[in-house]
């Protein structure tokens, strides 16, 4: 059964078109009714090409697809590769997901509020962040 994409915007359906029978192919002993035959992906180290083979027919045209979802300070994000084939009148797509570590607050340095705390400004996010300290004197 071919992979379909992971994201819900991009859904590409496999079209049966061998046997050219339509409908219900009822009977009979052969290959598992309208289900199209499996394919196996290869794909290379950095996902950004792949090639396909079903049923003994190897295919490198292939369309891969790269969509981004940029980490944040606090949050993961992840790339998300789609390859798209058609081989002997079918589509198969097949993804690839890569995850993106969040990236952590970047501060510059502290500025000395005139209340004695530490402001730190985040450039990325640009949220200020405050450190607020008790200092006492040693008895």
């Amino acid at each position: 059964m071919p992979q379909v994409p992971e994201q819900p915007e991009q859904t590409e359906t496999p079209i049966q078109t061998e046997d050219g029978g339509g409908g219900d192919a009822g009977g009979g002993g052969g290959g598992g009714g309208d289900a199209p035959p499996e394919p196996s992906w290869t794909w290379n180290a950095d996902n950004s090409s792949a090639e396909i083979q079903v049923q003994g027919v190897h295919s490198d045209d292939v369309v891969v697809t790269k969509t981004e979802d940029p980490a944040t300070c606090t949050e993961d994000g992840s790339i998300t590769y789609t390859a798209t084939a058609t081989v002997g009148g079918q589509t198969y797509t097949d993804t690839r997901v890569e995850k993106i570590e969040a990236t952590g607050h970047h501060f510059e340095a502290p500025v000395k509020m005139s209340d004695g705390r530490l402001s730190y400004h985040c450039d990325d996010c640009n949220r200020n962040f405050i450190i607020e300290f008790n200092i006492t004197e040693e008895q």
